[in-house]
């Protein structure tokens, strides 16, 4: 079984989904790396940077129980280790069942 994720329209979260269930979403969040040499790109203005280079992205895997439970697992720098948490905690709570 493999991962699905779909944005959610009005938010910058991803729903995830394992074998056509809703289990969680994901909240994404973007950090600026902290080791750039900022000097050496303000001396040589033709030097370019990709996003990639100059930031970081973290998944916040957030577990969907109901309408109502909701819990926030850490963060992960992947999509797919933020939605194995999410799978991991819901077998934990429900058994290997799911």
């Amino acid at each position: 079984m493999q991962f699905y994720f779909s944005k959610q329209t009005h938010t910058g979260k991803l729903n995830v989904w394992y074998d056509g269930i809703f289990i969680g979403e994901l909240q994404t969040s973007i950090k600026e790396k902290q080791d750039i040499d900022w000097a050496k790109y303000r001396q040589d203005k033709t030097l370019r940077m990709s996003p990639g280079e100059r930031f970081l992205m973290f998944y916040t895997p957030i577990a969907k129980i109901g309408n109502t439970r909701t819990l926030n697992l850490g963060r992960c720098s992947s999509k797919e280790e933020a939605a194995q948490l999410i799978l991991d905690h819901h077998r934990k709570l429900f058994g290997n069942d799911c």
